[in-house]
This record gives C-alpha cells, structure tokens and sequence, in this order.
C-alpha cells in the first residue's frame, strides 16, 4: 500500500514542479510530511492509519523528487557528482540509526515518531531555499531570477555578474523553442520523441531492476546467515565506501560505463549467491556477503540514475523524466515482496537470480545512453533534439559539453 500511494506521489509532484516550480512543492511536501508523520505517532485506528500512511508517502515521494532535482540544478556541472551522491551519506547514516532503534526499542510507534522529529531540523531551513534560477530563466521569471542572483551576489561578497545574467537572457529570449515549451508537461510527453523515448524506456527498466534488487535484498536480509539487525547494520555502515568510490569513478569515467560495469558486477554477484549450493556454514557466509556486496553495488547506482535521468531530461520536462522512473521503482517495491514468495514455492535461489538477471540487463541497455559528464544540462525538448545530433567538435553521443562554463553556472 505505501509503495502504491509513492508511485502516485511520484507522477503528480513531478508534474506539479515543472509547472508551479521546486520551491512551492518543496515547502508544502516538507510541512505535509511532518504533520502527517506526528499524527502517526498517536493514531489508534487502523483504517485512520493506512489513510494517513497513504498521503505520508504521497507527499514524501514529492519532496525527495524536488529536493534532488533542485540539487542537479542549482550547481554547477563539476559539482553535480558530489552534491547528487553527497545526499546519499545521510541515507547510510539513517540506515545504521534505523537498525539500531528497531534493535534497541522494537516498537514503531517510537521509531515513527524518531524519523519524524529529523523534520525539525529541515523546517527551519526551508525558508532560505530559492526558487530553482535555471526553472525561473526558463519560464520567463528573468526579474525573480535576477533578484536571487542579485542577493546570492551580496551575501557572497561578489559583484553581480550582469554581462552574464543579460546574456544568458538573450539567449533564452531568442530561442524560438522556449516560447514554444512554455506549457504543461506530462508524463505521456517523455515519449513523443524518439530520442526522450529511447532514454525514457532505457532508464524505466534501470530503475525498475535498482529498486527491486534493493528493496528486496532489503526484506529478505532476514533469511541470509547471520542477525538481521547485524546484516542490515552493516549494509549501511559500508555504503559510504561504494558511495565515496562511486563519485571519484563517476567524475573520472563519466556517467554511463560506471553505471553499466555497476550493474554487471552487481547482477553477477547476485548470480551466484543464488546457484551457490548452501552446504554448510562457509558458504551460507560467502551467500550472505555476496548479497550484501550486491545490495552495496546497487544501492551505489541509486544515486547514478539519478543524476543520470535528471542530465537527460530538459529543465522544462525533468521532474516529470525523474518522477516516472521513481513511479516504475515503486512499482518493483510492490512486485518485490512478490517475487520473494517464488523462493517458497519454487527454489530459494529464484527470487535472486530473477533480480540478478534484470541488473545485467539494465547494465546492457545503458550502452545506449549518452554521456553527460560535464555536459550543460539541456534546457528545452530542442537541446535534447539538438544534442543527438552529432556536430563538429561532439564526441560520439552528440552531446554538446558546455565550452564557457562561466556563462553555465548560473542556471547549472
């Protein structure tokens, strides 16, 4: 049920916050989900329950979409490996805190009401979050979008660069295709094009196998050798490796190569793990620590698809692009538990080669993505038309890398 109301959440906020902008649906998700979550804490009735945990995870999934989309574009493209995997070090942190309190006071009220309480500390800081700059200039807001520059100047100590802000203008003035893009986005326009249709179904098969594996790795640690709560544990304790691992081999090797050798090696560890014959206690152990390095690996690309799908979709579509690959990522968190029934009627080693087979085939399919390390961040349905097609001075996937990245960062 709550991956049902997430995969709602997923297409509506995404769609909400190419229209109305990241800030208001930041403001209203982030307020929403802490007042919904405090409710939790002192509701008794199931039926008030399930309804209130059906809007929590509706608003929920609104917030992560806009926070992260806001990340993409509020830095610049040398930064946009560290800020995107960076958020991903608190997910650890609140794996390993996670597994501690369920371990220590085994009661939900509690621990709902401890993840809950980390919304304070967001709440006093929303109101300094601007509005996206690149999602302003876009839409033709130049007088907002002048002013939070104006003000990020001043408290910065800088003189307002007012060359580049009047030229990034005049370039978006004159492009025949914003006027044109100024409108509505849904989800049914990811596949108009051939391009965005090639990308949009490539990324909806990645997100769907990450997710799988993740959350079911993640329900069925229970079953691997070893304390549940140890395993889970641990599992969070070394993701900051792969992920601190994984932003130096992205920011060296780009975006689509790592995605795919994650996705083989993860694929073929789970392989294993699952035609390894659990003889004796040796290797049950190697299983277990096979699994775990899988769940590692997959929860590493986590953070690279979504960097990724938010550098393939234009400013004026990208949260709805990022909203529909999260909408098939919850769609495999309700088919997981699934899945994990197979190993009880048919073998154990099924659910597992099962997920272990779709990471190979996500890593495949990711040889037909473009690279966009480096790379501006297209801006309307033109650019991603424009960028495929190869020019004079593009690499192979016709990609047009930002060559005076100055005028860049104030929209990257």
């Amino acid at each position: 049920m709550y991956f049902v109301e997430v995969m709602l959440g997923s297409l509506v906020f995404g769609s909400f916050s190419d229209k109305y902008g990241r800030r208001p649906v930041f403001l209203f998700t982030m307020f929403s989900s802490f007042v919904l979550g405090l409710f939790l804490f002192f509701i008794k009735n199931y039926i008030a329950f399930v309804v209130l945990r059906f809007f929590l995870g509706f608003v929920l999934q609104g917030l992560l979409i806009v926070t992260f989309t806001s990340l993409v574009e509020i830095f610049a493209s040398q930064y946009r490996t560290f800020t995107g995997l960076g958020v991903e070090f608190p997910w650890a942190v609140g794996i390993m805190t996670f597994s501690l309190f369920s371990y220590l006071i085994k009661d939900w009220r509690y621990i709902q009401l401890m993840s809950t309480s980390v919304c304070l500390f967001q709440i006093g800081l929303v109101w300094c979050l601007p509005e996206s700059i690149r999602w302003l200039l876009i839409n033709n807001r130049f007088d907002q979008a002048e002013n939070i520059v104006r003000n990020i100047s001043t408290f910065n100590k800088i003189p307002f660069p007012k060359d580049i802000f009047d030229k990034t203008v005049n370039e978006i003035e004159k492009t025949e295709a914003n006027k044109s893009d100024i409108k509505s986005y849904t989800i049914a326009d990811i596949f108009r094009s051939s391009v965005l249709r090639k990308r949009s179904l490539t990324m909806m098969v990645a997100w769907f196998s990450t997710s799988l594996d993740y959350y079911g790795l993640s329900l069925n640690i229970s079953s691997f050798a070893g304390n549940k709560y140890l395993n889970f544990f641990i599992s969070g304790a070394l993701e900051p490796i792969i992920i601190t691992s994984t932003i130096v081999i992205l920011n060296r090797f780009g975006r689509r190569i790592p995605v795919c050798v994650i996705f083989l090696v993860a694929g073929s560890a789970l392989i294993i793990a699952g035609v390894l014959p659990k003889s004796n206690k040796s290797v049950q152990t190697l299983v277990t620590v096979l699994a775990i390095a899988g769940r590692m690996f997959v929860s590493g690309n986590f953070g690279n698809i979504y960097i990724y799908t938010c550098e393939l979709y234009p400013t004026v579509i990208r949260n709805v692009g990022l909203g529909s690959g999260i909408f098939w990522a919850r769609i495999s968190g309700i088919a997981a538990p699934q899945i994990l029934l197979l190993g009880e009627y048919t073998a154990e080693a099924v659910p597992v080669i099962i997920f272990g087979g779709l990471l190979l085939l996500s890593g495949a399919l990711a040889l037909l993505l473009p690279e966009t390390l480096n790379v501006k961040l297209p801006e309307t349905l033109q650019d991603v038309r424009k960028f495929e097609m190869p020019q004079e001075g593009q690499g192979k996937s016709g990609l047009n890398v930002a060559e005076d990245d100055k005028n860049v960062e104030l929209v990257s």
